[in-house]
């Protein structure tokens, strides 16, 4: 049967005649809804006798059958009224018809449907054409276009059907499943692995695994609910994450913008948790590679990079990185061999990594690969990876630009921080390694580690561990890649206790940011959090202390500038400030047991330094509030 037989609009039956005294005196076609009140409306405006008329109206749409007359006077003798009589046949009536409707076949239903759909919007008449709509396996598209305009209709639909409604109304997905993103990125959980750059080693409170955090944040779950086992609603859904990632506003990449490569990463991972819907994970072209990273971050936080030869990735991980972009590298531009050193390839006609450039339809894989990577949690791990391969290289005196591991993770990191720009250009590639990263950048890291190696003193009051290496500052600049590893390698300087090499990185780093717009601050938001906890951490244990050069180089130029990223940074920094006031509560605590003792021994009491003076900590909390400007009323301590 055709689409266009059952397309029957609401309030315009198929068979309903065009005037009005016509519908009123076709006795085949009930007075129910729009046409009953038009009918009626006709009627009576165009009558002498209303009361004639009301009289003629109500045999016209009484019940049929002459049997019935008499049952109804003798109800109405009863106290039983009219509405109650009707209401309760009516009950009656739709009771039997659903009964019919479960053994109906496909056709029957179709034509079914044309007959009840006119009445949806009737509440006593809704549940019929429902019904029906739920038992076919296909709904005719006029019906889902006229389903999808009338949302309180929709909200009564069954899944299945709110489904095949999203398939021809994109608009209608988006305006539904875009709050949902909205309140899913913005959720504390979500935010906090965002700014969690602790991969592979010490993690903060939170589910042990992403795959707890995917069963068990809600806003997720709904959307997994809201595509079910769809194709085209799948592929809208992530087609949205890429749209709200390109379109989302700042030239930085921050927290908001970033959460969107988590969702398209997690949403993919959700349904590959799924076994009844792991089939439409399995089709997305980025699966396999959503899949290699999911892994390697689980295996990196089962076995810290401490107890790992091969780093957080182990080499099964690489290899099948590997293998899942050989891909994107078959389609040659010509410049593969060539640069075959700098391309991670080990030979042939075709390198392996040779920085293929094309424009067709297959190439937007690559930029929502590039999401994919960019996941911070996955980000964070290949950075990881990187800053492993530095001192292998430097112990086998090695060349970083010659080696084939940290060429293609290098090449990673310029996807994860390029795609964004492809997506909005169009122009889609995998691209060849910057000779400034694989070369310049990397030796000024060697280096630092290097220096650390040969001299592991450290002269707090050298005032030239204070200066920037300029060269550095110049890349952080130009390369968001090197402001993404420079940030790793200074927490993983602040973990070795290399205090020397965190100053010279921290005033890089400061020098970098004060050259540059201020809106490059929320890309620095992951770093802000991480380093804040190092601080409050290392406040106890007196490793920093007010007025050291650490404490000045990562909290005073620092932190106190990044503390409006984000209102999750804005609450690290003040736990920094909350430690100190914990510190300050001690050290009283400590004196009046000195005081005590002294006086019971009748020994002179010697007063210690307060490492954190109220007077300070009040002044830093001032300094921190004077920062923000609207983190500050969103966050809770």
């Amino acid at each position: 049967m055709s689409e266009s037989t059952h397309a029957v609009p609401r309030g315009s039956p198929q068979n309903a005649l065009n005037g009005s005294e016509a519908q009123y005196t076709n006795a085949q076609q009930p007075l129910v809804g729009e046409l009953g009140q038009s009918t009626i409306q006709s009627v009576l405006s165009h009558t002498e006798q209303p009361g004639n008329a009301i009289k003629e109206i109500q045999l016209k749409a009484s019940l049929r059958n002459h049997h019935c007359r008499p049952l109804l006077s003798f109800l109405d003798e009863l106290g039983v009224t009219r509405l109650e009589t009707h209401t309760s046949m009516l009950e009656s009536g739709k009771q039997v018809l659903v009964g019919r409707i479960e053994t109906m076949q496909e056709e029957g239903l179709l034509a079914l449907l044309e007959e009840t759909f006119p009445y949806v919007s009737i509440d006593g008449l809704r549940s019929v054409p429902l019904d029906i709509l739920k038992r076919l396996e296909a709904v005719p598209e006029a019906y889902l276009q006229e389903l999808g305009e009338d949302h309180d209709l929709f909200a009564e639909l069954p899944a299945s059907v709110q489904r095949q409604v999203y398939e021809v109304n994109r608009k209608l997905l988006q305006e539904h499943a875009a709050p949902l993103m909205a309140v899913y990125l913005h959720g504390v959980a979500v935010v906090r692995q965002e700014l969690n750059m602790d991969v592979g080693g010490k993690t903060i409170k939170g589910p042990p695994t992403r795959q707890t955090y995917r069963k068990t944040l809600a806003h997720l779950v709904k959307l997994v609910n809201m595509i079910g086992g769809s194709p085209k609603v799948y592929r809208g859904m992530m087609d949205l994450c890429v749209s709200k990632f390109k379109e989302s506003e700042g030239l930085y990449v921050g927290p908001n913008q970033a959460g969107y490569c988590l969702l398209r990463s997690q949403l993919l991972m959700a349904f590959h948790d799924n076994a009844s819907f792991r089939q439409l994970a399995n089709e997305d072209p980025c699966h396999d590679l959503a899949w290699i990273l999911d892994a390697a971050i689980a295996h990196s936080r089962d076995a810290p990079e401490q107890g790992q030869e091969g780093g957080v990735l182990k080499p099964a991980h690489m290899a099948s990185l590997k293998k899942f972009f050989k891909d994107f590298d078959s389609k040659d531009t010509g410049r593969g061999k060539k640069r075959k050193h700098l391309s991670g390839g080990s030979g042939g006609e075709s390198p392996l990594y040779s920085g293929g450039n094309w424009r067709d339809d297959h190439g937007k894989v690559i930029a929502e690969a590039g999401m994919i990577l960019r996941d911070p949690s996955a980000l964070h791990l290949i950075i990881k990876q990187v800053l492993h391969r530095l001192p292998v290289i430097f112990e086998a005196q090695g060349v970083p630009s010659e080696d084939e591991d940290l060429v293609f993770l290098t090449r990673l990191l310029q996807l994860a921080v390029g795609c964004r720009q492809m997506l909005k250009e169009k122009r889609y590639a995998f691209p060849p390694v910057k000779m400034e990263l694989a070369g310049d950048f990397f030796a000024i890291l060697i280096g630092f580690t290097m220096e650390a190696a040969l001299d592991d003193s450290y002269n707090a009051q050298d005032g030239v561990l204070d200066e920037p290496n300029q060269q550095l500052v110049e890349l952080l600049m130009r390369e968001e890649v090197v402001r993404h590893v420079t940030a790793m390698y200074t927490l993983e300087r602040i973990a070795a206790r290399d205090w020397a090499c965190t100053r010279t990185l921290m005033a890089s780093i400061n020098q970098a940011l004060s050259l540059l717009d201020e809106r490059a601050l929320p890309e620095w938001a992951a770093f802000a959090a991480t380093l804040a906890r190092r601080m409050a951490e290392l406040l106890p244990q007196q490793q920093v202390g007010l007025g050291d050069p650490i404490w000045r180089a990562c909290v005073d130029r620092f932190l106190l500038k990044a503390v409006d990223i984000d209102s999750q940074v804005h609450g690290e920094v003040v736990r920094v400030f909350a430690e100190g006031a914990d510190q300050h509560l001690k050290h009283e605590e400590q004196a009046k047991q000195h005081k005590a003792t002294a006086a019971k021994t009748g020994t002179s009491y010697q007063p210690r330094l307060d490492p954190f003076p109220v007077p300070v900590l009040v002044d830093y909390l001032h300094k921190c509030l004077a920062a923000t400007k609207h983190s500050r009323k969103y966050t809770s301590i």
